[in-house]
């Protein structure tokens, strides 16, 4: 019981000190700078112009969801070969 109070005493005395590294830290601003002003929404959807589905886009995304169900399945093949006895 002692060796666990003793520690557990160091670990909170340890907790409490100043680093002037974490402290210097803290008063580092960020690389991105200041956070961009907020914008009306209007003015966002208007410059983000509308978004259009072609038959093109739709057979591109079922090509790769039909690779990722392939890949899937075989990593599931390989697990469960890895896995046999």
């Amino acid at each position: 019981m002692r060796p666990a109070l003793l520690f557990a005493t160091l670990a909170a005395l340890a907790g409490c000190a100043d680093y002037p590294e974490v402290i210097a830290a803290q008063d580092v601003p960020t690389a991105a700078g200041d956070p961009p002003p907020l914008r009306p929404l209007d003015d966002v959807l208007a410059e983000a112009g509308t978004a259009t589905i072609t038959p093109e886009t739709t057979a591109q995304v079922e090509a790769r969801a039909a690779a990722l169900r392939a890949r899937a399945r075989a990593m599931a093949a390989d697990d469960k070969a890895a896995t046999a006895p």
